[in-house]
């Protein structure tokens, strides 16, 4: 099927996809070219901006700052501002944000930043006619920068599925010349050492017969059309004996237009093989149908009788004799579906004979299966004609010969098989692509599995180690085709862990480690995991990835049962299993990697508490709720006093159990939804959510007295000694309404506490109120 982009691009992933070198390269021209203070490209990451490259001051751009880049991504338009008024001039430290200019940045037509100027003094320039045009320029590199990272990020994913897969991948990049951008190790391994990444068609054309090579030229151009569906072509190596099946899917962007063509391969030689002696063998059948028949029979419409030669009586497990049946009984012997195609054909035959007596009598052929004595259907091609009885004119008898096809037939639904088994694999693994859902690939994927076999029930575990080291399994996708027997996993997203401790035909498959079957209930010992319908024949199959087991596939009821041929045919699927479960497996630890890299970037590693960077990311929350419904919010930032001579007379060891002692303190005496911060060196700072300045007067005290109460001893030495704390408190007003002018009112309460003799906690009023 036609996939396209998945549109909702993740800010987290192109944050990391993206180096800050060639954007600050292109920031510092920028800045330069525009003779501005700062140039910065800004990523959207939920409702935080993120500084992906910079030149000059990040921190120039403050409130309302930020709410201009917020209202270039809503837009999607650029802002241009000569010059901020007075009250709107956003200031960090002295430096003030007299102009800005914002120019969206899109990838894939989804905005993901911003491209901004800003300096400290007024730009008239910002409106002249040029200068627009020049910073779309500006913002069309940076979109591009983000752009070629963005797509080198989902080259690398998506192929990475396919690397352990038992199937060969290459990808086409759409372009002026399709060009090929990614060749799997199996792909390199069929096509030989010639073939290169970045290769063209030609190129690629050129490895191929020449006929091969035209129809492989059709497929891609056919793909070029909008919403053309998968293509299926065979080909064969111009200098090997190989022969390939490729099934290849197209991937369009938003608009329709063409991406790239995945195309997955599959050593197609032995089945090629296969389909050249079935061709060889019909060819040779039909010459000894001329010369000989193998089975022979006649049919008399009239008296509605059939006779049957000795060979075909003899094929269908009767004695080696002619045999005399009727029609109806015949007709009996024939598999349900076959019996009304069968009968219409003899019926259009006798009608058109009838209808033109004295032309030639034509042959029929048609195919169909037929009960033996045993029960067993068997294939039967049956050819015949019919023809004028001699002793009465205008009766006709129709007679024909017969030959076993079954062994034929078998081939060709074993080769059908297998190209439904690629297609199950690759929708499971489109599916894992869309969403990283694995479980919901696993259901897929066994729903497909159990209507291929004709199973009536199955289910996926995945194997994982307890914190012993011990193996236990996991159910994560169960399907029961009748639905009689209702077990957890069948009724929601919930997953059951079912541990070893119950005996069960899953827990002996982990034990044992290799496939196993039975196809009647009575060689069974144990059977399903409690909750499950019990099996009348089962098919249970390790899933196994570089040696260790990862998984289990297990499918019971089929109505022809299991045998070794069914584990050589589920194989591909076992294997590509275990790559989805391994490629998993990895994706999950690269995102605990990147989380715990989030934690620690935002987290001060003395105190255990958060640093600056965290803090500031916290206070947008409290701008956002006070904005929106004017809830209060009170800040508190504290001083340890007196701390250089902490350092001075008892050391830098000493000096640090201090401050991990007053971050513990400070944290424990505050609730969950506050935060709390090391602003650096030893100063803190504590967010209180959603209370007032009155309320948290109170809680500082209590915090203060908390503090002033822990002794220390400096190692060597038998003196104990105590630390105070500083505090000022200053409220979120709509005076204070920035972060700057948040802290700034704390700081001056911070400053009064110092100066009234510390050891203390004093309130910022606002409106000039004075201190508290």
């Amino acid at each position: 099927m036609p996939h396209q982009i998945d549109s909702r691009i993740s800010a987290t992933e192109l944050l990391y996809a993206v180096t800050e070198q060639e954007l600050n390269t292109l920031c510092e021209v920028a800045a330069s070219f525009f003779q501005v203070h700062c140039c910065m490209v800004k990523i959207r990451d939920g409702g935080h901006f993120r500084i992906k490259g910079s030149s000059g001051t990040p921190e120039a751009l403050p409130e309302p700052g930020t709410h201009y880049c917020l209202q270039v991504m809503e837009n999607r338009e650029p802002l241009l501002i000569s010059e901020l008024m007075l009250n709107e001039a956003g200031a960090t430290g002295n430096a003030v944000v007299a102009a800005y200019a914002g120019y969206p940045l899109c990838v894939e037509n989804q905005p993901v930043g911003v491209f901004c100027l800003t300096d400290q003094r007024p730009h008239p320039d910002f409106q002249e006619a040029g200068f627009r045009a020049n910073l779309a320029r500006f913002s069309a590199l940076a979109a591009a920068v983000l752009t070629a990272a963005y797509l080198r990020m989902r080259a690398a994913a998506r192929p990475d599925i396919f690397r352990h897969s038992p199937f060969g991948m290459l990808v086409w990049h759409m372009g002026p010349v399709m060009r090929i951008t990614y060749v799997s190790d199996q792909a390199r391994t069929l096509l030989g050492d010639d073939l290169f990444i970045s290769a063209t068609d030609s190129g690629f054309l050129s490895l191929l017969t020449p006929d091969d090579a035209l129809a492989y030229q059709r497929i891609l151009s056919h793909h070029r059309a909008p919403d053309t569906a998968e293509q299926e072509l065979t080909f064969q190596l111009k200098d090997k004996p190989v022969w390939i099946s490729q099934f290849s899917y197209p991937e369009y962007d938003t608009n329709g237009h063409l991406q790239s063509v995945y195309c997955y391969l599959l050593n197609a030689t032995a089945q090629k093989a296969v389909e050249q002696q079935l061709e060889r063998a019909r060819l040779e059948m039909y010459v000894r149908l001329d010369s000989v028949a193998i089975g022979t029979w006649s049919y008399d419409p009239q008296t509605e009788i059939r006779r049957v030669s000795p060979r075909m009586a003899e094929i269908l497990g009767f004695p080696a004799e002619e045999l005399r049946i009727a029609q109806r009984d015949w007709v009996a012997l024939m598999h349900p579906d076959d019996r009304a195609y069968v009968s219409a054909a003899t019926q259009e035959e006798l009608q058109n004979r009838q209808r033109f007596p004295h032309e030639k009598p034509r042959l029929r052929s048609v195919e169909y299966r037929i009960r033996n004595r045993d029960g067993v259907y068997i294939w039967v091609q049956s050819g015949g004609a019919f023809i004028e009885s001699i002793d009465t004119p205008g009766r006709f008898v129709l007679l024909g010969s017969y030959i076993d096809i079954t062994a034929r037939k078998q081939a060709e639904s074993a080769l059908n098989e297998r190209r439904t088994l690629l297609n199950i694999i690759q929708q499971a693994q489109q599916q894992f692509m869309l969403n990283r859902d694995l479980h919901a690939a696993f259901d897929l994927m066994l729903s497909q599995l159990l209507t291929l076999l004709q199973c009536s029930l199955g289910c996926i575990a995945l194997v994982r180690k307890d914190p012993s080291g011990r193996l236990d399994y996991y159910l994560s996708a169960v399907l029961d085709v009748f639905g009689e027997h209702p077990h957890p996993a069948l009724n929601g997203p919930a997953r059951t862990s079912a541990g070893l401790e119950s005996e069960n035909l899953l827990s002996e498959l982990v034990r044992e480690g290799r496939a196993m079957y039975f196809n009647s209930p009575a060689v069974a010992q144990t059977g399903f995991p409690e909750g499950m319908p019990q099996p009348e024949n089962y098919l249970g199959i390790p899933v196994f990835f570089n040696g260790e087991l990862t998984g289990l596939l297990a499918l019971a009821n089929r109505s022809q049962g299991f045998s070794n041929e069914t584990i050589e045919l589920l194989s591909p699927v076992v294997l590509s299993l275990g790559a989805l479960i391994h490629t998993r497996d990895e994706e999950e630890k690269r995102m605990q990697t990147e989380a715990q890299l989030a934690r620690l970037a935002v987290t001060d590693t003395l105190t255990g508490i958060l640093n600056r960077r965290g803090f500031f990311e916290k206070t947008t929350d409290f701008l956002a709720l006070f904005r929106r419904y004017g809830t209060p919010s009170t800040m508190a930032i504290i001083d340890i006093d007196f701390f250089k001579r902490v350092n001075d007379r008892y050391g830098h060891t000493t000096g640090d159990e201090v401050l991990r002692s007053v971050a513990a303190t400070l944290d424990s005496g505050v609730r969950d939804t506050d935060v709390v911060a090391r602003f650096g060196g030893e100063e803190f700072v504590i967010l209180f959510a959603a209370t007032g300045i009155e309320q948290i007067q109170n809680v500082m005290e209590r915090i203060r007295v908390a503090v002033a109460s822990v002794s220390y001893e400096a190692p060597g030495r038998k003196d104990e000694f105590f630390v105070t704390i500083s505090a000022g408190l200053a409220q979120l007003t709509t005076e204070e309404n920035t972060v700057d002018k948040w802290i700034a009112a704390a700081d001056v309460a911070l400053y009064q506490a110092k100066e009234q003799g510390r050891n203390r906690v004093v309130c910022f009023m606002s409106g000039g109120a004075g201190f508290s």
